[in-house]
């Protein structure tokens, strides 16, 4: 097996083929969505090996989890048995804005919508989507933060009577960024750091359990990052790996 092949998983290419046309799309403009040449997708669709940057992609562009179109004997890989790169997340139903609260202070969170809501209950999604943009960025008083949560409370209980709920779950991405020069005069070359960013999302749809295990897109595996930063030390530049820190419990 060829290093490349080591560095890239398997797809399922009958199942991508399904999910594709399911969506309606021919194979060129679906390339083209993916900022893929046509010949990465035919190889994918082909069951043959590609990056997993690509089947995450690809994944992401189809709405399935990224298990759903990738082959089977990818899970005994050595080379991702230590990779985390699609982790399942446990989404904690936001019974209270207390919820939010206790896990905003980690990152700024983006929503999935897993409902088609009347008007009505829109606005009502709506308005609780603006007071928790309002709690997280709050520097008033307490009196007028005890009354945003006390109005975002209300909101919940009445889109939870109505069969529409909200959850959170908060989890770690991966970047490699350039480190910045603390002194003027030092015309080195530059020095790149992996790093650990906190990221979140909110899930609001129709169902009422305490919580939803999903899985989630990270940016890059640690493989990949791995891979770079040799890549980087390849070309003489220092690095360092801060990336291996566990998932925030939450």
């Amino acid at each position: 097996m060829t290093d490349k092949t080591r560095r890239s998983v398997p797809a399922n290419g009958a199942e991508i083929i399904r999910f594709r046309k399911e969506k309606g799309m021919g194979q060129e403009n679906f390339s083209r969505k993916l900022g893929f040449s046509k010949r990465t997708l035919q190889r994918a669709e082909q069951g043959k090996y590609v990056s997993p940057e690509a089947l995450n992609d690809i994944a992401i562009s189809l709405k399935v989890p990224v298990t759903h179109i990738t082959a089977s004997e990818s899970h005994s890989s050595p080379e991702t048995e230590d990779d985390d790169w699609q982790p399942s997340i446990r989404f904690v139903k936001i019974a209270t804005a207390s919820v939010f609260i206790e896990a905003k202070w980690y990152q700024k969170f983006s929503y999935e919508f897993r409902i088609d809501p009347d008007e009505d209950t829109a606005n009502k999604i709506a308005d609780v989507i603006d007071l928790l943009g309002e709690i997280d960025q709050f520097f008033g008083s307490y009196s007028n933060k005890i009354r945003l949560i006390g109005r975002t409370n209300s909101l919940l209980k009445v889109l939870e009577d109505i069969g529409v709920y909200f959850h959170i779950g908060t989890y770690n991405d991966y970047h490699i960024i350039e480190d910045e020069k603390t002194d003027p005069y030092d015309d080195g070359p530059p020095s790149f750091t992996a790093t650990t960013y906190y990221k979140g999302e909110i899930i609001i749809s129709e169902e009422s359990k305490e919580h939803i295990t999903d899985v989630v897109y990270r940016s890059m595996s640690k493989v990949w990052v791995r891979e770079k930063l040799k890549e980087k030390e390849e070309q003489g530049y220092s690095t360092t790996n801060d990336i291996d820190f566990p998932d925030i419990p939450f």
